[in-house]
Order: C-alpha cells, then sequence, then structure tokens
C-alpha cells in the first residue's frame, strides 16, 4: 500500500523546499522566518502573530522552552500563511475550528511528512 500525502503535507513541502530545508538538521525557526521576511521577536507574553501595513510578525513568549517556542512558532505560521480575518468579527465556532486547524498543521510543520518518509525503518520493514 502507498502512502498519498494530504494537501497540507504536500502545501508544507512545497514551502520548505522553497526555502530550502530539505532535511531534520535545517529545520530552525530563526531561518525559517528568516527566509520568509518574517519579524520575530521574544517577550514575556503569551506568543501571537499579527500582519501589520504587508510585515509578519510572530512575537515568541521568551518565558518558554525552546521546544515550547518552535510548537508556537508553528502555530502561529499558520494564523499568518493560511488563515485571513479578524478574529474579533468571527463567530466563535469559527475561530475555535481555526485554532484546531492551526494545532493540526503544527504536527505537520514540526515534523514534516517528506523527511520523516525519508527515516531509514529497515529493521521493522519486511
Amino acid at each position: 500500500m502507498r502512502y498519498t500525502n494530504s494537501h497540507l503535507e504536500d502545501w508544507i513541502e512545497n514551502l520548505y523546499r522553497k526555502i530550502d530545508i530539505t532535511e531534520p538538521e535545517q529545520i530552525n525557526f530563526e531561518r525559517i522566518a528568516e527566509s520568509l521576511d518574517i519579524r520575530l521577536s521574544f517577550k514575556p507574553v503569551t506568543s501571537f502573530a499579527l500582519k501589520h501595513s504587508g510585515i509578519y510578525n510572530i512575537c515568541l513568549d521568551s518565558r518558554k522552552s525552546r521546544v515550547d517556542q518552535w510548537y508556537d512558532f508553528a502555530h502561529e505560521f499558520c494564523h499568518i500563511y493560511r488563515h485571513e480575518g479578524d478574529k474579533k468579527t468571527m463567530p466563535a465556532t469559527w475561530t475555535d475550528y481555526l485554532e484546531w486547524q492551526s494545532n493540526y498543521f503544527t504536527y505537520h510543520f514540526c515534523i514534516p511528512t517528506f523527511m520523516l518518509r525519508n527515516i531509514n525503518l529497515s529493521y521493522i520493514q519486511s
């Protein structure tokens, strides 16, 4: 049986390849932010993202560990690259859906399928 990528997995792979990230050790949120002209800052506040005057900004909670900041970066990245609109004017059910979608995106962004599939697990293959 052959695995078929989802549209999201294809989108993430295309993005990573576009910014020349093809190996797990190249994944780094500062590198991604720089490659995509995202302003990145660290402050002791809850992580957030915004777009102002055409410039993307992600602020990460400086009190969190690097691993938690990576998760937050991926979550906020989804909001700025895949979601549009003002959350203040959206129904609560829609904003809940967007949060769920960002959480789902985060798992695929943090561990991209195209890289995961390249791991040699010969000891479990028949």
